[in-house]
């Protein structure tokens, strides 16, 4: 079985002459909100290319629609916790040329606690799959109780930051390689 500890965000996406610039306000030519979340894109993929999926994932309450989406696709949603957290979120920005630049905000996919990770990692068998996104807290912790469990762990480190360093990915049996950059230190 395939599972994705992976986050669930609803996107606001605005089309623009050009991205923003500090100080400038500027009107959008467009705007959609879709789900998003490099976790819940996944599932959806794996589920739509006829894949078996169980996703774990937070979601606030008020955006419940997003269970409806993710299991018509065929995506398990058995274990998305629904919680009064605000759902995560990103703003969009996708300019005329598509460049983009997001801002996002992890809101409840960074709420998981041990207890509910030790709960999620209870019932799977070895040998399971693991897929891993960097929009979730905990990754290290999540990482090591699966590999506990014998899972077999699939890690895309994007969005790429700092604390990827230090994360166990030596457990990682499959990692996926990233364009990004790490962000600049202030040292």
């Amino acid at each position: 079985m395939l599972y994705n500890y992976g986050s669930i965000n609803i996107d606001h996406v605005y089309r623009v002459s050009h991205l923003v610039r500090p100080g400038e306000t500027l009107s959008s030519h467009g705007y959609r909100q879709v789900l998003g979340g490099k976790g819940a894109n996944q599932s959806l993929a794996i589920a739509r290319a006829g894949g078996k999926v169980v996703h774990w994932g937070r979601l606030g309450q008020s955006d419940r629609w997003v269970l409806e989406t993710l299991s018509s696709a065929g995506v398990n949603i058995a274990h998305i916790e629904l919680t009064a957290d605000s759902s995560g979120h990103a703003i969009i920005q996708v300019e005329d040329r598509g460049e983009n630049a997001i801002i996002i905000h992890p809101g409840a996919n960074h709420g998981f606690t041990d207890a509910q990770q030790n709960a999620l990692v209870s019932s799977v068998n070895m040998g399971d799959w693991l897929l891993l996104q960097n929009e979730c807290n905990a990754m290290g912790k999540i990482m090591t109780l699966a590999a506990e469990r014998g899972m077999r762990i699939a890690f895309n480190p994007a969005p790429m930051t700092a604390s990827v360093l230090h994360l166990p990915s030596m457990l990682a049996n499959c990692c996926f390689s990233t364009e990004a950059k790490l962000p600049h230190s202030s040292a």
